[in-house]
């Protein structure tokens, strides 16, 4: 219990992204791949840990089955994940409305349900 009370809490739960999913996300017009995804943010692979840096803000277009959402993300950590050779990228979602952040919910509580039924 001494160093678990030291770590971080989430709050939003995290699902993680396998293709094939209707999800897709673009930085700067260009296609990121998608680690991971919950309410409050995303992971991303980078191959370039100098492509974003730790407290850049970020316009981008996430697209969940065909309906695009333009979020704005501010980067949290870039580090390198030695088992697959890329670094992994998080991004929180900053100021996202209420109708973008339900859409997101709706995603994932549908996402986590076909995750729990496979």
């Amino acid at each position: 219990p001494g160093d678990r009370a030291m770590l971080p809490v989430r709050k939003h739960f995290r699902v993680p992204v396998v293709p094939p999913v209707d999800l897709n996300l673009e930085i700067n017009s260009q296609k990121c791949e998608i680690l991971d995804l919950s309410q409050g943010g995303l992971c991303i692979a980078l191959e370039d840990k100098d492509q974003f840096t730790v407290g850049e803000t970020l316009d981008m277009v996430l697209t969940l089955q065909d309906d695009d959402m333009e979020l704005e993300g501010e980067i949290v950590y870039v580090v390198f994940d030695k088992s697959h050779g890329l670094f992994h990228c998080g991004i929180r979602f900053m100021n996202i409305n209420s109708r973008r952040q339900l859409m997101l919910k709706e995603y994932l509580t549908a996402f986590q349900g076909q995750m729990f039924e496979e």
